[in-house]
């Protein structure tokens, strides 16, 4: 047996944190040991390599910065953890009248470019109470907007006209662009914000879904509403309107009531695998109901392509893996087959990320979609009823981007620059040393941070207030820049402002 060793601190004032559960995990399973009065652990572990974590009540969960090998009697010290508190957002919903709305859906939805945007799972999120109140727990800083949403509509008395209330942003806006940000400081709660939600009549869209659909029939098929935008884009920011239904066997489908405005319908497949988008369509919803609206859906896709290096060489490249988002927020992947070429099944039809994993000593050099050049690392596969080609080009002459951080001892580097190589993170050495591979030549900017969990929180605004830090670093095919940064501290940039 082996074990692993260090202290958890308090991520601002790097006093000791009690009573924090500190969990070595792997494929096998996870041990866990709590920390004492001084925020010291030790976690017994049988020889292999762990992903380190640290949680506690009060505070935001730190994941280790790299992984931890242990080897047969070794004991690994030094590893230390710093928690960030939390922060608490709060306050109420009512009406046009004051009234409090129960049972209403409050959530935060990372503003674009905010430091919590790039960070996994769910937005916090919670339903109000008899009192219209709400509190959201566990919140990370960073620039957030605050919505509400009301299921349900409604008949005014001695009316046929539909009535509800649509999802608002704080305070009373309908549309993203019109809403307040609200922001988060570290340990630093937001209360007092009331959201108020006024009524609006509602519409439905009526129709039918048409085309190649496997078996011919329905099942397995739903009409889903987003406001606005690609699905794949809205549906990350929490923009499904509701609304959506199921499409009947003879492939009619009727949303439930919306407000007027511009929504995205799409046609999803949920039958075997993961559900897939097949078909889309814009719609714009006045004060009248869309009656006789014709959805056209097609067979999921199969993408077919090939990879290849600038030079013609061979490659390993059964250890590449290509990856394409999906719907609602799962990934289509495979591996390169030994002749570079690869095919991806059960693809949807909509506008898709695409990420892959250059082979050892070359950079990713460029994407094409039958010839052309894909703009932004993403698939445009709404058109056509087959997807076209893709080439993948791997550059043999890689660039680095290696140095010092003065007086460091641990933390990471952030390099951000040309897509799709950045933002990338190395970490720093006991001796202050990094090294960045695999790069695609270019300008780049360079910051020294002192936790990995900081390298999440570089948003423009950040950036900002680490403006006098960043390094601009030029680098060319196949060489290595050398730079030398200043370490920039969690406290350093929360009192940032």
């Amino acid at each position: 047996m082996g074990a692993v060793s260090g202290r958890v601190v308090h991520g601002m004032t790097g006093e000791a944190v009690a009573k924090a559960l500190v969990t070595l995990s792997t494929e096998r399973g996870a041990v866990q040991a709590m920390t004492g009065a001084d925020g010291a652990f030790r976690v017994p572990a049988a020889p292999g390599e762990y992903r380190l974590s640290a949680t506690r009540n009060g505070f935001l969960r730190a994941a280790y910065r790299t992984r931890v090998k242990v080897e047969a009697g070794q004991t690994v010290s030094g590893i230390e953890f710093r928690l960030n508190p939390q922060s608490v957002v709060a306050g109420r919903v009512v009406d046009e009248d004051g009234d409090p709305v129960e049972r209403a859906f409050v959530a935060l939805v990372p503003a674009r470019g905010s430091r919590a945007a790039g960070r996994l799972g769910p937005s916090p999120g919670a339903a109000t109470n008899d009192l219209g109140e709400f509190r959201l727990a566990g919140v990370a800083p960073g620039r957030y907007y605050l919505v509400a949403r009301r299921e349900g509509s409604f008949l005014a008395p001695g009316s046929a006209q539909e009535y509800g209330y649509p999802a608002t942003y704080y305070p009373s806006a309908r549309e993203e662009s019109s809403a307040a940000p609200v922001v988060v400081l570290a340990g630093q709660d937001a209360t007092g914000l009331t959201i108020v939600q006024r009524r609006t009549t509602m519409q439905r869209i009526r129709g039918r879904v048409q085309g190649t659909v496997p078996g011919g029939g329905r099942e397995g098929y739903q009409v889903m509403v987003t406001t606005g935008g690609t699905g794949m884009a809205q549906m990350g920011r929490g923009g499904f309107a509701g609304g959506g239904g199921r499409v009947r066997g003879d492939g009619e489908f009727e949303t439930a009531g919306l407000p007027p405005g511009s929504y995205t319908l799409l046609v999803v497949h949920f039958g075997q695998g993961a559900p897939v988008v097949v078909g889309r369509t814009t719609v714009q919803l006045s004060d009248r109901p869309v009656e006789n609206l014709v959805l056209f859906a097609g067979a999921p896709l199969t993408v077919q392509g090939q990879m290849r290096t600038d030079t013609g060489s061979p490659a390993e490249w059964t250890k590449v893996r290509v990856m394409l988002g999906g719907f609602g927020g799962g990934i289509v992947q495979t591996t390169g087959k030994p002749d570079g070429t690869f095919v991806l099944t059960r693809v949807g039809r909509d506008v898709l990320p695409v990420s892959v994993t250059a082979p050892a000593g070359t950079y990713l050099k460029a994407i094409t979609l039958g010839g052309q050049p894909v703009p932004g690392m993403s698939l445009d596969l709404t058109a056509g009823e087959a997807a076209a080609p893709v080439e993948i080009l791997f550059g043999t002459k890689p660039a680095a981007v290696s140095g010092q951080v003065t007086g460091a001892k641990g933390g990471v580097v952030w390099l951000n620059g040309p897509v799709p190589n950045a933002p990338v993170v190395a970490t720093i050495d006991e001796q202050g040393r990094f090294r960045l591979g695999g790069l695609a030549p270019g300008e780049y900017q360079a910051l020294a941070l002192e936790t990995a969990e900081m390298a999440a929180e570089m948003d423009e605004e950040n950036q900002r207030k680490v403006q006098s830090r960043l390094t601009t670093v030029k680098v060319g095919e196949g060489e290595t820049a050398t730079v030398t940064l200043q370490l920039v501290t969690q406290k350093e940039l929360e009192g940032g402002d």
